[in-house]
């Protein structure tokens, strides 16, 4: 248990290092847990309020219903019954009052998926963005959303790119989301995360560590496998 804590620090998982850039084409806050909403959509207002620049603020969210312990952990979610409807609410919270841009929605609705484009007081552009499910039997995941993100926006608009998760999920997303970002024609891919909290039992703690320890390694698995032979033999 102590050395999953201890290797947890040095590997990104408890805390992440701040931004490197002032500006950036494109903050990208992916949905979660209504927790995890909570906390990222707060670190981006931290980042507006403290002088960091987004040509645009999207949250990238998915169509799944939230489950009774996130209502718990979060009281005032007790209306809302998805997870893009929570972060909309924490968006509007944190970046209201929101008017609705309809000059550049381009296509925008609601059938199964949603790119709500969103203007807040000062005229910050925001985009609220669902992807839609893969299957029915599953939820839009990060590479889903990533990929609705890249098809529904420009590639003027995304060289620079900064993603806000929680940092025990950093390496894990990181493998994820930046290839495909690269690929997609990002030039400048950067993430961070909220800190972990330390509160609680110390061996549920090491328990979350270890288990997204083991998914990071399995996405860069992924990624290395993806590969050419010939890089694969660079890496």
């Amino acid at each position: 248990m102590q050395a999953l804590l201890q290797a947890a620090g040095p590997l990104g998982l408890r805390r992440t290092a701040p931004p490197t850039r002032r500006s950036y084409d494109c903050g990208l806050v992916l949905g979660g847990a209504t927790t995890g909403n909570r906390l990222r959509v707060t670190l981006a207002a931290e980042l507006v309020e403290t002088g960091t620049h987004f040509d645009e603020l999207a949250g990238l969210s998915a169509e799944r219903p939230l489950s009774a312990r996130e209502h718990e952990s979060e009281l005032d979610s007790a209306d809302d019954q998805t997870e893009w409807r929570n972060l909309a609410r924490y968006l509007h919270r944190a970046f209201g009052p929101l008017r609705e841009s309809s000059s550049d929605r381009g296509g925008a609705g609601w059938s199964g998926w949603r790119d709500e484009a969103l203007r807040d007081a000062e005229g910050h552009r925001l985009r609220l963005l669902v992807a839609p499910a893969p299957d029915p039997e599953r939820r839009a995941g990060t590479a889903d959303a990533v990929r609705f993100f890249l098809s529904r926006t420009s590639v003027e608009r995304r060289s620079s790119v900064l993603v806000l998760t929680s940092a025990i999920y950093a390496p894990y997303q990181f493998f994820t989301a930046a290839p495909l970002l690269l690929k997609g024609g990002v030039r400048d891919v950067e993430l961070i995360g909220t800190p972990t909290a330390d509160e609680g039992a110390p061996n549920l703690l090491a328990q979350r560590l270890g288990q997204e320890m083991h998914a990071a390694i399995e996405a860069a698995s992924r990624l290395v496998a993806a590969l050419p032979a010939r890089a694969q033999d660079n890496a």
